[in-house]
């Protein structure tokens, strides 16, 4: 029994050491093969020579682009790009027959190997902008060759161009940006770089807040080199910026426009107002932080913020004059009469919504000449005593109201005036 056992181990064992020898030996064959067939390929060929598809026939590059993800920084007018290049050429050299190597029907090779178009960023921001380089940053990418001579190279591409920013729409805008790539020597071969098309790859990738939503290819010839141009048009995704942006806007509408409406004697229209323009001044300084200096054009919101930092300021004046109007004694001042009596009367009163206004009651002469206010106050009966109302004093009130009704009306026309300008 002892002994059957011992047979049928060393026999399980010979077949387990059988098999992964012939594993083995197999790989060793595919390995083998694989570096013959690269031998035989490079063995010959100098790097630095240009490709030829018969004879003296230099081969044409076929070039496409596939973008991943773009960014624009607009306080630097630069656009990140991240993606891929694909180029497409032939040389008769790397042609061999499949049969002969054990059935290889590519192999990749590294780009510094064997010959490469050598393009290079035209628009580029850094110093250093050609794909070799860039490749080295983001991962080397190896050259695809098949059976036929066709060789494919994707190189990653992180690109920083140049973009010339049209911010008028900020922050609802599209822009138009573009990225030019070519080779400094193409030309001298007469190899042309064939437009390959160029699509954009999202959905799997870090987002941004912009959208491409147009991108075409064209290429084109300089005296001196052949460039292929990718012409993206992105959109900004504004949806972040409504509450950011809109929201305080309305806001700052709001209490321009509610300092007209409290008691013209009133001290809180100055601090209204004046709180107003805080608000307003931080905006400006937060757009100087984000916006190029140098910009093209200003942004409407910023011209919109501005303008309203300019009326907030006029309202403070005309709060002023106001609240100044009412507490003084200009009784004797003939305008004041004649503008208390001929103007403020009628269709003009219902209009400005003076009809309706709670006139004030002057305290007795004592408190008056104390500096006191003129508006009732809580105090003790004993202490003030009811008299009528002042005539003059009631024409001045009832001017210093209607004044603050008129430029409500106006700055109501210029607000809506605003929004319709800024919005289109």
């Amino acid at each position: 029994m002892a002994t059957s056992c011992f047979l049928f181990f060393m026999l399980f064992s010979g077949i387990i050491l059988f098999t992964s020898g012939q594993t083995n030996n197999t790989d060793i064959i595919e390995e083998n093969n694989f570096d013959a067939l690269k031998k035989a390929l490079l063995m010959n060929i100098e790097k630095y020579e240009v490709p030829k598809i018969d004879g003296d026939t230099y081969t044409d590059i076929k070039i496409s682009a596939n973008i991943h993800h773009i960014d624009i920084k607009d306080d630097q007018g630069v656009m990140n790009v991240h993606g891929f290049l694909k180029l497409i050429w032939h040389n008769k050299l790397f042609k061999w027959d499949p049969v002969n190597y054990k059935g290889i029907s590519n192999m990749h090779v590294f780009p510094h190997e064997i010959w490469n178009p050598h393009m290079v960023l035209m628009n580029s921001v850094s110093s250093d902008a050609s794909l070799d380089a860039i490749s080295d940053v983001v991962g080397s990418s190896g050259v695809l060759i098949f059976p036929n001579g066709t060789a494919i190279w994707n190189p990653p591409i992180q690109f920083k161009v140049y973009c010339s920013l049209n911010l008028r729409a900020w922050p609802y805008d599209t822009q138009q940006c573009d990225i030019k790539v070519g080779s400094w020597h193409l030309k001298d071969y007469r190899i042309k770089l064939l437009d390959n098309g160029a699509t954009t790859d999202t959905a799997d990738h870090m987002s941004s807040q912009w959208d491409v939503i147009n991108i075409r290819t064209t290429t084109g010839s300089d005296l001196s080199f052949d460039y292929f141009t990718i012409h993206m048009t992105a959109k900004r995704d504004s949806s972040l910026y409504n509450p950011v942006l809109l929201t305080p806007a309305y806001c700052v509408i709001l209490l321009s426009l509610s300092c007209f409406w409290l008691p013209p004697c009133s001290g809180e229209k100055i601090v209204l107002t004046g709180l107003n323009v805080f608000v307003t001044a931080c905006f400006l300084m937060y757009f100087a932080q984000i916006l190029p200096v140098l910009g093209r054009s200003v942004p409407l919101v910023v011209m919109f913020y501005s303008v309203a930092m300019l009326m907030i300021t006029l309202s403070i004046i005309v709060s002023v004059c106001v609240m100044r109007l009412a507490h003084k004694e200009f009784g004797k001042h003939c305008a004041t009469r004649f503008v208390g009596k001929k103007c403020l009367s009628g269709v003009l009163l219902i209009m400005l919504c003076l009809n309706h206004v709670n006139l004030p009651k002057r305290l007795n002469e004592d408190n008056q000449d104390e500096g006191l206010d003129p508006e009732i106050i809580d105090v003790d009966a004993d202490s003030v005593a009811p008299i009528e109302n002042d005539d003059e004093y009631e024409k001045r009130f009832l001017l210093a109201s209607g004044i603050d009704r008129f430029f409500f009306a106006i700055y109501v026309f210029i607000y809506i005036i605003l929004i319709i300008v800024y919005s289109i």
